[in-house]
Formats: structure tokens, C-alpha cells, sequence
């Protein structure tokens, strides 16, 4: 009885074959679909990639138009703010002249009534001198000629104290032409700087005019600067004067001095760079500024002219 449930139960070699066949056809038909699912992800990931890629060059082309629009926006600023800064200077530059032709007009005007009343003086002591000697002889002959002249003394005595007082009103009005001068070379001296500094290579974004410098936490005056011009890195400072000499480059070399060794919060640890105006200047003083690194400013024209250090300018 278990003889015969074996037989029934044991494959033939045939069937073991086809169940081996049958078997790695399974295996060929699997292989198969892995090979297709592997071709499906491979193609799904480069879709993926080539879609990521698009976006981020999109992204790219906005940031770059971004930062084009804002650097454009920056430079229109900056050339309104320049425009601004030379409007400005050259209304200043125009209200100096303006002044100073009307204080020029106002002095030549009182030089002509003082020299008219200096003639009307001399007028008056040679009738003077004339009216002593006839009241000498009028003395000698009545009492009557010594109130006559009392009373040609009052009249020279007054007059005198008049042309006085308009003498020191003449006096006066010269001395502000003095410091009319000193404005003038502070606005003259400061047109079209920036320009000319760039034309340099220095690229200055700010200025401020008759700067006084103090000490870093006190109230404590370092020194009285005509003008300051800054960026983020350096800065230029001024001096401004009508005639300049050796002892103004001294000076200012005492003002520089001053800055390097007590810097504040406006200067920091920006590199501080020395310059020196003038109208007029000897050429003693224009070569030693030269030679202790300062940058020479003069008028030429309309505009001025800039004379560089030999070699590179001191830096304080």
C-alpha cells in the first residue's frame, strides 16, 4: 500500500524538467521587469534632474535681473546725489561772488566819500589856517574876531570827528573783505573735486565742509578741518586758504598728527589722507607740501587742478 503511494507521488524526470523550465522562465520574465522598472526610475530621476536644472537656471536669470535692476537703481541715486552736490556748490560758488562784488561796491563807494570828505577837510584847515591869520589881525584890532573864531574851531573840530568816524567804518568793512576771501577759497577750492579725486582712482562718496574734529569720548577739539571727504575705506582731509605758505602746511601737518593719534567715530580705522588749498601759493610751499605727501589744489579756469605726491601720498 505505501509502495504504491510513493509512485504516485514521485515526478518523473520529465515533469522536473518542465518544472525546471517553467521556473526560469519565471526568472527571464522577473529580470525582465526589474530591467523595465530600473529603465522607468532611471528615466523618472532624469526627468526630475533636467526639470530641478530648468528651475534653477530660472532662478539664476531672476536673481541676476534682480541684481541688475538694483545696481542700475544704485547708480541713478548716486548720479542724482553727485548732481545734487555740484547744484549746490556751484549756488554757493554764485552767492560768495555775488557778495562779494556788492561788498567791493559798498567799500569803493565809502573810499570815494572818505576821500571826498578828506579833500572837504584839507578845504576846510587851508580856510582854517586863512581865518587864523585874519583873526589874528582882527584880534589885534577887536574882541569881536575871537567868536568868529571859536566858533571856525567847532566847525574843523566836528568835521574831524566825522571823517574819523568814517574812517573806521572803512576800516571795518576791509576787514570783512578779509574774511570774504577765506570763504571764497573754501567754496572756490572744493568745485569738481570728487571728479577729479576719481580721475585719480579715488573714489570719494561724501563730503562735509568746515568739519571740526573731536576727541573720541570728550567734547575735546582736535583740530578745525575745511573739508572732509570720505568712503568706506579713507578719507581726505582739507585745508583751505587764500595765500598759502609753509607755515599752513605745518599746521596742517599738526591737524593730521592730531587725527592719526586720536582717531574718532567718524574717522575710525579709515586711511586718513592729507591735501592742501590756495588761490595763490608760493612755490616754496607747493614743493615741501609735496614733499610731506599732501595733495596740491589749485584754481585752473572754471575748475581746479589737482598736483598728486611724487611716488604714493603719506597716509596717516
Amino acid at each position: 500500500m505505501a509502495k504504491r503511494t510513493l509512485a504516485v507521488n514521485s515526478p518523473t524526470p520529465t515533469e522536473v524538467w518542465a518544472y525546471l523550465q517553467e521556473t526560469g522562465r519565471q526568472i527571464s520574465e522577473m529580470g525582465l521587469k526589474a530591467d523595465e522598472r530600473l529603465a522607468e526610475s532611471r528615466k523618472q530621476m532624469d526627468e526630475r534632474l533636467e526639470e530641478s536644472h530648468r528651475k534653477t537656471d530660472e532662478r539664476l536669470a531672476e536673481s541676476r535681473k534682480q541684481m541688475d535692476e538694483r545696481l542700475e537703481e544704485f547708480h541713478r541715486q548716486m548720479e542724482e546725489r553727485l548732481a545734487e552736490s555740484r547744484r549746490k556748490i556751484d549756488e554757493r560758488l554764485a552767492e560768495s561772488h555775488r557778495k562779494m562784488e556788492e561788498q567791493f561796491a559798498k567799500t569803493d563807494k565809502q573810499i570815494e566819500e572818505f576821500s571826498k570828505g578828506l579833500d572837504e577837510t584839507r578845504k576846510i584847515v587851508a580856510e582854517t589856517s586863512k581865518g587864523l591869520d585874519e583873526t589874528r589881525k582882527i584880534v589885534a584890532e577887536t574882541s569881536k574876531g575871537l567868536d568868529e573864531t571859536r566858533k571856525i574851531v567847532a566847525e574843523t573840530s566836528r568835521k574831524v570827528e566825522e571823517m574819523s568816524r568814517k574812517v573806521e567804518e572803512v576800516s571795518k568793512n576791509l576787514g570783512g573783505i578779509g574774511n570774504m576771501l577765506g570763504d571764497i577759497a573754501e567754496g572756490l577750492l572744493t568745485t569738481d573735486l570728487f571728479e577729479k579725486f576719481h580721475a585719480l582712482g579715488y573714489d570719494f562718496e561724501e563730503s562735509i565742509a568746515n568739519y571740526e574734529a573731536c576727541e573720541k569720548g570728550t567734547k575735546r577739539l582736535l583740530a578745525e578741518i575745511d573739508m572732509l571727504m570720505l568712503n568706506g575705506t579713507m578719507a581726505l582731509a582739507i585745508e583751505a586758504k587764500t595765500q598759502m605758505t609753509v607755515r599752513d602746511v605745518n599746521q596742517h601737518l599738526k591737524h593730521m598728527a592730531l587725527l592719526h593719534s586720536k582717531p574718532n567715530r567718524l574717522l575710525g580705522d579709515r586711511k586718513l589722507y592729507g591735501a592742501m588749498a590756495g588761490i595763490k601759493m608760493t612755490k616754496k610751499a607747493r614743493t615741501y607740501a609735496i614733499q610731506k605727501g599732501f595733495f596740491v589744489i589749485e584754481p585752473s579756469g572754471d575748475t581746479v587742478k589737482i598736483e598728486a605726491p611724487a611716488g604714493k601720498p603719506a597716509v596717516w
